[in-house]
Order: structure tokens, then sequence, then C-alpha cells
């Protein structure tokens, strides 16, 4: 999935594996979480033993470490 900057809230606490290209990262999340997610392209599976529940509000705009080397960074950023 290819997404824009974004913030998500957990509705859920969930674990799950993100891959980018050669990059892979595990996630795991408590319900009530709030996070930043810079823009980034990568599929997820769900590695817990929990549905994964996520509101999900993608940025229209880009945010402000948009095209830096803080930038494209794989999953949830606290």
């Amino acid at each position: 999935m290819d997404h824009p900057d974004s913030v998500m809230y957990a509705m859920s606490s969930f674990r799950r594996l993100l891959v980018s290209g050669e990059v892979t990262r595990e996630v795991e999340m408590v319900a009530g979480t709030t996070a930043w997610l810079p823009a980034q392209d990568h599929r997820g599976e769900n590695t817990g033993d929990t549905p994964t529940h996520v509101v999900l509000v993608e940025l229209k705009e880009p945010g402000p470490l948009a095209g830096t080397p803080d930038g494209p960074l794989l999953g949830p950023q606290p």
C-alpha cells in the first residue's frame, strides 16, 4: 500500500510485520496509541493473535519531514 504522511490511531492492540523493499520491521501497537506515519509504500502481515483495527488519517499536504533523510521511515513513529 502506498500512503502519504499520516496519523494512525490504534483501536485495538495488534502486532504486524511491515515490509518495504529490503526493509522489514515488526510493529506492536497498544489500543489507544496515536502515531505519526511518514509517507511510505509497504505491505503488512498480521503476526499477532488479534485483528488489526486502526483509524488512519492521510494528510493532503506532506508533513515537515517529507523529502529529508528522517522522512522515509517504515511503520509508526513515536
